[in-house]
């Protein structure tokens, strides 16, 4: 019997029919003849197999990129071997499954569906229909495959920058006599952040504590912020006081960084002993001392200068002040002051000063989630447009004033 001639479809591309391989069972008639020679013209590598089990033999061996599977098959339903190759496919992977069925079986349609089949084509199969909807769903297939490649290539950098903001934000800052710390951050979304905070232990045993902002997001803030916390530690680690490591920091900036790109930051080394506090800041928002002996918050203005990474004839100063037994030295980042509620208002810093004043009572932990809860509630719950980062610090030992000079 005389196979009429197939109906070629038009493929182009990079959906270029002869990259495709597509399973047909053999059922040695001329329909299925009729499919192989159709398909055959249209360029696509065809895999004739004998029965149900050979084709998901074949698909697990040679891997496949559409499946056509007739209403009758020798071995097995055709619903149970639609089931075994969905059971077999790896996550994100995408293998269209057509039924071939009579116009008349509307059981084998809704059951072959119902197994995981993408759709159905009526037998006797006409050759310009099986072309057209070949092509359509390996169309599909293409789109679907770029969209779990660029899903995939998410993961890893999403995996990338959270390995990243592990070691530039952790979750605890390191514990030291008679100063206690503690900490919350909160990112503004999937992509990488540019906050970065820490705390070293200097050679002369004070100890410094570091927070900073890098302008943008995404895997280059992180990067960038890396860079700025090599660099901290080296410098922090010589000595040089806080204003000083400013502007070393400022230098590396101009000379690494892009036109565009600025950092804030703000340093304040504490001596755990007498509670002498020398900072600075570089366009930072200015740290809160809060005495709760007084009932009283107070934000502390250090001398400093503009962000880093933008002028290169700065010169930044430090500030010196006292942090008493018992007083807390909160710092924080934009996200927290600038967080906006629906209408559009700042969260702010006198609102911060004024929750911070009846903390006095509370401990770290206490004071530190009545404050988040309070930004939470403020920006209702919303993901932040901005990362959140608060620092509490307090003074739990050692002799006792309170100035404020420039250094």
């Amino acid at each position: 019997m005389s196979v009429p001639t197939p109906f070629p479809a038009n493929t182009t591309g990079d959906l270029q029919s002869a990259k495709h391989r597509v399973v047909l069972v053999d059922t040695l008639t001329p329909d299925s003849a009729l499919m192989k020679a159709t398909l055959q013209a249209n360029g696509y590598d065809v895999l004739c197999c004998v029965n149900g089990d050979d084709v998901v033999h074949q698909v697990g061996r040679q891997g496949a990129d559409l499946v056509l599977l007739p209403s009758r098959l020798s071995d097995n339903r055709p619903a149970d071997v639609t089931r075994e190759l969905r059971k077999r496919q790896g996550r994100g992977q995408n293998l269209p499954i057509l039924m071939l069925v009579s116009d008349e079986d509307f059981a084998a349609r809704a059951t072959g569906l119902e197994a995981g089949a993408d759709d159905f084509l009526f037998e006797p199969v006409d050759p310009q229909l099986l072309s057209a909807r070949v092509a359509s769903h390996l169309k599909i297939k293409f789109l679907h495959d770029r969209l779990a490649e660029a899903r995939a290539t998410l993961d890893r950098k999403s995996e990338q920058m959270t390995r990243v903001r592990s070691r530039l934000i952790p979750e605890a800052l390191p514990q030291f006599r008679n100063l206690r710390s503690v900490v919350y951050f909160e990112a503004s979304g999937r992509d990488g952040s540019g906050d970065g905070y820490g705390a070293l232990a200097l050679p002369d045993g004070r100890v410094a504590y570091v927070v900073w902002d890098v302008k943008g997001s995404g895997l280059q803030a992180l990067v960038h912020s890396a860079m700025a916390q090599a660099v901290l530690r080296c410098v922090l680690a010589r000595g040089l006081s806080p204003a000083q490591t400013l502007q070393e920091m400022n230098k590396t900036l101009l000379s690494t960084f892009d036109s565009e790109e600025l950092m804030t930051c703000y340093i304040a080394v504490v001596d755990p002993e007498s509670g002498t506090l020398v900072h600075s800041a570089a366009g930072h928002p200015s740290p809160i001392l809060h005495l709760p002996e007084e009932d009283r918050a107070d934000l502390l203005e250090p001398a400093g200068g503009p962000p880093l990474g933008i002028f290169d004839d700065i010169t930044y100063h430090d500030s010196l002040s006292t942090l008493p037994i018992g007083g807390r030295l909160i710092l924080m980042t934009n996200g927290i002051l600038h967080g906006r509620d629906g209408s559009g208002e700042t969260y702010g810093t006198e609102r911060l000063i004024s929750l911070l004043s009846v903390t006095g009572d509370m401990d770290l932990e206490e004071a530190l989630d009545l404050v988040t809860g309070d930004v939470s509630s403020h920006i209702r719950g919303e993901v932040p447009h901005d990362d959140l980062t608060l620092i509490l610090i307090e003074r739990t030992g050692g002799a006792s004033g309170h100035t404020t000079v420039e250094a």
